[in-house]
């Protein structure tokens, strides 16, 4: 994936052809070309992306992925129902990736207008990795500098809030 976040598109296929020979055409081999091919080809990242929900529909990368898509062409209601199959489909222990559904969740649901279910979003976004510098930013931008949240939202829960405060955010 490194590769194609610096553009070297070959060397990603590269490593991917050889994941594929390692791993066969799984689901994850499948998802990781759809998105090498992301930065490439929509059309190819579209097939491969489908064909690891045909082989895997509960892939939990590949509906945190179609939630992007989603929030990126203003399909909101169709993001939050992926970043939600994400969540439920990740394993627990993997804090990282629902850190990142989290706090994409509560992103879609910030742009509906749902404040309530953004900040525990975010809030939970960030029980999961307090580290996460984005699921503060975004919280404290909802509590704290949004006129329109009534006042009794404008903090956050009370382990959230001891962890902002260890921190050094509040």
């Amino acid at each position: 994936m490194a590769a194609s976040e610096e553009g070297d598109y070959g060397e990603a296929l590269r490593w991917m052809k050889a994941a594929e020979e390692i791993a066969g055409l799984s689901a994850e081999v499948l998802c990781r070309y759809a998105i090498v091919y992301s930065y490439i080809d929509q059309e190819q990242s579209a097939i491969c992306h489908r064909q690891c929900l045909e082989k895997n529909p509960q892939h939990p990368r590949a509906h945190y992925l179609l939630g992007i898509d989603h929030r990126e062409h203003g399909r909101i209601d169709a993001a939050i129902d992926e970043y939600r199959k994400a969540i439920d489909n990740y394993p627990r222990s993997d804090r990282f990736h629902l850190n990142e559904a989290w706090n994409n969740l509560g992103t879609a649901y910030h742009e509906l207008g749902d404040l309530a279910q953004a900040k525990e979003a975010w809030e939970t976004a960030i029980m999961l990795m307090p580290s996460d510098e984005m699921s503060v930013r975004n919280l404290l931008n909802c509590i704290c500098d949004n006129p329109a949240l009534p006042p009794a939202m404008r903090e956050p829960s009370a382990l959230v809030g001891q962890m902002l405060k260890r921190k050094g955010y509040l």
